[in-house]
């Protein structure tokens, strides 16, 4: 059966009347990630994101003409609701004007429609105000009948159509749904801490089966269980019963046979072949890697006990706390410690030259400011190299106890952060970099700085500025830095197939301002300002703190060095951005690449799931913390990328 879904958003509303919207372009994105994941809905989405009522109806037309008589057809709308001046209820689009409802889109346009096309199986959702009128648009003549959830409302008195009855329990495998977030005269509320509309928070979550509420078995699989409108409608109801008097309703019409069934849920890979015994050496020496990133808190000494590297949860739990740095000795973190005079005692009556232990288990105590007294157990084991010399140590500290906080459920937040972009750093080069309007920002952004190095390229990813800079520049040297591993991996992999002489490239594995703080603090000591320009092709809007990275990067820049940026902003349009990458990388809609199509999937799903933080600042906060941070601006803020970014020249002023 073909399973087709129209999502419909509007947030910007230019022609005025309406407020802008915040949640409406994340809640369409995280739909869109749940709707057409293979394993789950398996829906063929479209995104319609800020459109007119023209181009609304455009949209509305086509899905309804795609979907046949045995298909299964979604149709989704977050925005403002209005009601019109004829008590009906309007869908506002980014050309609406309030109060005149002819520039809005009544429903009764999508019920007649939906109503009258050949698809036997439709859901239409609202997350809107006042969204609950829209049951009256649902009445006709050739309504069979039509049931509400919950019991007799007065709005729904007989005109023309079939009263309301209560809600039957056997949805169908037929029939006509409309589900909405609210009743006639409610207001639909948006979660500002998630970027999400309430109920289409509470609509996502249900659909990835993540809550049990959500789930019914499936009658004929006895090991699946299946997600139908009714089960997901009961555990949206639930969820937002009482939540500042918002109340979802669902209607039913022509309904016969059995559930109409939106996602089925069983566990992960049960479908899937085990490994091949000759394969699996190749995975774990490959993904040694991930492996590390996945455990606890973890960090690498060299052979003089200085911090070589960490992975991401120590960084989190350690590093921004204490501001510890890569070279530093390991006795900068042993100095942090509530038990720091035992544990110096002890090393220094252990780790006697050259006999250290091949593994050395104690007790740590450390005070964080987020999570109070937490006690660690360090297990520390040699790394050592073919020969086997030792070349490292691995130092791992398991967490036994913490005094408050949600220090796990912030580790699962870390980690997943890190999975995005790892997973991400795979298709970037394949997807992103390719499309030619990428190219042309790279272009943009390079050649403000070109001439002016030594190059610092903040945020390097895959390394496509640093490659830039570096071809421009036969004799420059280019310091890159990223924080993920598999980026960096990328930028060595175009190194070492180039004719680039690799001495001209530093690649640093760090956070961008734990970075900065080293290199500003070794800069100091040195009395000399190293770098001619930096770089940071959208990089600002993944930093906390923004500011105090552009007040870093002021302090290590040449009098007159430049600076060229490009981020994100509150206007940025990732579906609208991968429509155009789509139709760029598979000509005509020939998606017939199956490789290539999982690639264009796989990094959709990654900016969408960072879509609150790729939109989270605006062009007006980043011109203010270039500023702030002490720049000059050169050249007057341009707008790139599809509209996606805006690009910022600055100096460094002499003085």
């Amino acid at each position: 059966m073909d399973r087709y879904a129209v999502l419909i958003a509007n947030g910007k509303y230019t022609a005025g009347g309406f407020a802008r919207l915040d949640t409406p372009q994340n809640d369409i994105a995280r739909l869109r990630e749940t709707l057409s994941d293979k394993t789950r809905g398996n829906f063929e989405v479209e995104c319609v994101l800020d459109e007119t009522a023209q181009g609304v109806r455009l949209a509305l037309v086509e899905a309804l003409k795609r979907a046949g008589p045995d298909s299964l057809l979604l149709v989704y709308f977050s925005g403002h609701g209005a009601i019109g001046n004829d008590g009906r209820l309007y869908l506002a689009t980014d050309d609406s004007q309030a109060d005149v409802d002819m520039t809005m889109v009544p429903f009764a346009e999508v019920a007649g429609g939906v109503r009258h096309d050949d698809c036997e199986r439709s859901i239409v959702v609202l997350d809107c105000c006042f969204s609950g009128r829209a049951g009256e648009e649902l009445k006709g003549d050739d309504i069979v009948s039509l049931v509400r959830t919950e019991g007799y409302d007065p709005q729904m008195e007989d005109k023309g159509g079939t009263s309301p009855r209560p809600f039957e329990e056997g949805t169908c495998g037929k029939g006509r749904f409309l589900m909405t977030a609210c009743s006639s005269f409610e207001l639909a509320k948006g979660d500002h801490g998630v970027g999400m509309g309430v109920f289409t928070k509470a609509l996502v979550d249900g659909l990835t089966g993540s809550d049990a509420d959500a789930l019914e078995q499936h009658p004929e699989k006895p090991q699946t269980q299946r997600i139908t409108v009714n089960s997901l409608y009961r555990y949206v109801s639930k969820r937002l019963r009482g939540h500042n008097g918002q109340t979802p309703k669902l209607w039913v019409a022509d309904q016969d046979g059995e559930p109409v069934t939106l996602s089925n849920i069983q566990l992960a890979g049960k479908q899937e072949s085990p490994v091949f015994l000759s394969r699996r050496w190749k995975i774990l020496r490959s993904d040694r890697t991930s492996l590390l990133r996945g455990v606890g808190p973890t960090y690498i000494l060299d052979n003089g006990f200085k911090l070589l590297d960490w992975n991401a949860l120590f960084e989190w739990l350690i590093v921004r706390e204490t501001g510890l740095t890569r070279g530093e000795h390991i006795e900068a973190f042993l100095d942090k410690l509530e038990n720091r005079d035992a544990v110096r005692q002890r090393s220094i009556a252990k780790f006697v030259p050259p006999d250290y232990p091949p593994v050395d288990i104690e007790e740590l105590r450390y005070k964080s400011a987020r999570y109070g007294l937490t006690r660690l157990t360090k297990i520390a084991t040699q790394i050592r190299n073919l020969q086997g010399q030792r070349v490292a140590w691995s130092v791992h500290l398991n967490v036994d106890e913490v005094e408050r906080g949600s220090l796990w459920a912030d580790f699962e937040e870390v980690l997943a952060n890190e999975d995005i972009w790892t997973a991400y750093a795979t298709q970037y080069d394949r997807i992103i970099s390719d499309y030619s309007r990428n190219k042309q920002l790279c272009r943009d952004v390079c050649g403000i700085v070109s001439g002016r190095g030594p190059y610092l390229d903040l945020g390097t990813g895959t390394g496509n500025c640093a490659m830039r800079l570096l071809k421009a520049d036969p004799m420059g040297h280019v310091t890159a830095v990223d924080n993920n591993e598999m980026m960096l991996l990328q930028l060595d992999r175009k190194l070492k197939e180039s004719d680039i002489d690799e001495d001209r490239v530093a690649i640093v594995k760090s956070d961008a301002v734990v970075f900065l703080r080293e290199q500003r603090e070794r800069e100091q000591q040195e009395r000399k300002i190293k770098y001619g320009s930096c770089t940071m092709l959208n990089v600002v809007f993944a930093l906390d703190d923004p500011l105090e990275c552009l007040r870093l990067v002021y302090d290590l820049l040449r009098p007159g060095g430049c600076l060229a940026l490009s981020t994100s902003h509150e206007n940025t349009n990732i579906c609208r951005l991968f429509d155009r990458i789509h139709a760029e990388i598979f000509p005509g809609g020939d998606e017939s690449n199956e490789a290539l199509r999982k690639a264009y999937t796989s990094a959709f799903e990654c900016n969408a799931k960072m879509n609150h933080i790729i939109t989270r600042y605006s062009q007006s906060d980043a011109i203010g913390w270039v500023k702030e941070a002490g720049f000059e601006l050169t050249a007057k803020p341009r707008i790139g990328y599809d509209g996606c970014v805006v690009i910022l020249e600055a100096v460094k002023t002499m003085g």
